[in-house]
């Protein structure tokens, strides 16, 4: 959210999951990408263990490949209590769309 202008007028949704299905999802899309995808990235892939247990300790501890997980929570929690902020979990979505959807209308 802090990378983000801030306008009163917007709306803002933010859909947070857990951090295990993340690192999960990430360990997945960074092994699954081709040499070709590796090389015309803005992100250095390097390093990354194949084995989801050392991937998941490294990630924890440096965000790596992509971003700081806990980081980015933190920052969207500053604003939770905004107007125009939504924090949708993921898990909640899946179950009851209808209501997360009129959350925020």
């Amino acid at each position: 959210m802090e990378a983000l202008p801030y306008y009163p007028d917007w709306k803002y949704i933010c859909l947070v999951r857990d951090g295990r299905d993340v690192a999960m999802s990430l360990f997945n899309h960074v092994h699954a990408l081709t040499p070709e995808a590796r090389l015309t990235s803005p992100v250095q892939f390097y390093n990354l263990s194949l084995d989801f247990v050392e991937f998941w300790e490294d990630w924890l501890r440096t965000g790596n490949p992509y971003w700081d997980w806990f980081e980015f929570i933190k920052d969207w929690l500053k604003f939770r209590d905004f107007q125009n902020v939504l924090l949708v979990h993921y898990r909640d979505l899946i179950h009851d769309k209808p209501a997360q959807v009129e959350k925020n209308r």
